[in-house]
């Protein structure tokens, strides 16, 4: 076998194969993800990768992948030399992306909050918590992909929600507006004497 042969994938996190053997990763929906296969003393030759024991590409010492729609066992096989080897079988399934959107209705008196709504896909029931920037909602609970939250007016930028570490991707923003105290600069009185 050549020496520093090595086979990883590179994604949002990357994997090193080569000391998990023959494996079973689990990636989101429309990651990023490739499979690499480098050889550091020797160029490889005649490398071709393999899906579901079908070839998909030759000639590559790195194949990406669309996450969305082909899962399966990958492996290449590849010269060194005069001899021929094939790598382990990597095993790819695909969780759905969870998709967040999100509407608001504004607070309607002073001192009250307003309520986002939210309409959530690949999201099973259940509780969970939804992230701003600056902060968080928890404990929500999710029931048939909806979901709402009380909130006071102010900014939420970048919803997002997590499920089996597939985070949405959306850029997801609500602004609440109303209901806020009135600024005591702004009140004028008038005093009218009698005569």
């Amino acid at each position: 076998m050549p020496g520093e042969i090595f086979e990883q994938i590179i994604s949002s996190v990357t994997y090193d194969v080569s000391t998990l053997e023959a494996s079973n990763l689990s990636v989101c929906s429309g990651e990023n993800v490739a499979l690499l296969i480098n050889d550091s003393n020797s160029p490889l030759t005649n490398i071709a990768w393999y899906r579901d024991n079908l070839k998909i590409i030759d000639n590559s010492t790195v194949i990406s992948i669309d996450t969305i729609s082909v899962p399966g066992d990958y492996n290449a096989v590849y010269q060194f030399g005069s001899n021929w080897y094939r790598t382990n079988t990597i095993g790819i399934s695909v969780s759905p992306a969870p998709i967040l959107q999100a509407s608001g209705t504004n607070p309607i008196a002073c001192g009250t909050n307003g309520t986002i709504s939210f309409t959530l896909t690949n999201v099973p029931d259940g509780i969970y918590t939804i992230q701003y920037d600056g902060g968080s909602f928890s404990g929500i609970s999710v029931n048939g992909g909806l979901a709402t939250v009380s909130a006071p007016a102010g900014n939420y930028q970048n919803l997002t929600i997590t499920v089996n570490s597939c985070t949405s991707v959306e850029d997801v923003d609500i602004v609440l507006t109303g209901g806020d105290a009135p600024n005591i600069s702004d009140l004028q009185a008038s005093v009218t004497t009698a005569g």
